[in-house]
């Protein structure tokens, strides 16, 4: 799968003390006891997609401040390192990919954030250290002489650029799911289900997407086999 996660490591994040490395594959299933670490594993996916949108610092003052990302704290873990190792995102690339950052502490409990690319786009080019900017953004100006894009930081950026983090564990009276939403809030599931009655007509509606709203229908029919179609 182009730009999936092949390897991560991982020291110093939240309860994670160091993982290294993780292999990925193209379904991967956590299970675990409350507090084992599957939660901080997905923190740690929204960190990366709070970099590629340039809100990092608001992302991590809004979920309790550096400190809180730390391993045991500041006294024990004095920086957060992570690396990645995505498969190629292009068509004309063989290699992979390698993202590595650093987040540093500072007195006002936000990060100081050192990163390292390498690109692998052909057998015989490569590219080093990027732009000295915290920035996973910086791919726009870097073009080959035949106009394709082998850019400093292109390929993390379309590999992080377009996750997202779904989290449906609330399903009480006043979940986001069971509450009303706009018909025309439907071109992206949000990460909370809120407007997955929208989304799910606009699959139904659609003729080239109706085959996709199908697969939903069944799956459901798996767990409840009297199930007929949603409303």
């Amino acid at each position: 799968m182009k730009g999936a996660i092949k390897n991560i490591s991982i020291q110093g994040f939240k309860s994670i003390r160091e993982l290294e490395p993780f292999t990925f594959n193209n379904l991967n299933v956590f299970i675990g006891a409350n507090g084992a670490g599957k939660s901080n594993l997905v923190q740690l996916f929204r960190l990366l997609m709070a970099m590629t949108r340039k809100n990092l610092q608001q992302f991590i003052l809004e979920n309790g401040g550096a400190d809180s990302f730390l391993h045991n704290g500041p006294k024990q873990t004095e920086a957060i390192k992570v690396e990645l190792e995505f498969q190629s995102h292009s068509s004309f690339a063989e290699d992979s990919n390698f993202y590595r950052f650093e987040l540093t502490p500072t007195v006002d409990e936000t990060f100081l954030v050192s990163e390292e690319r390498k690109y692998m786009t052909t057998d015989w080019r490569s590219y080093g250290p990027p732009a000295h900017e915290s920035s996973l953004y910086d791919e726009r100006n870097e073009r080959s002489a035949d106009d394709r894009w082998h850019g400093v930081g292109y390929f993390v950026y379309e590999s992080i650029a377009h996750w997202m983090v779904y989290h449906f564990h609330d399903t009480s009276p006043t979940a986001p799911m069971r509450r009303s939403e706009i018909v025309e809030d439907n071109q992206r599931l949000r990460n909370n289900g809120s407007n997955i009655a929208p989304f799910l007509l606009r699959l139904k509606q659609s003729e080239s997407l109706h085959r996709y709203y199908q697969e939903v229908v069944n799956a459901t029919r798996l767990i409840l086999p009297f199930f007929d179609d949603f409303r």
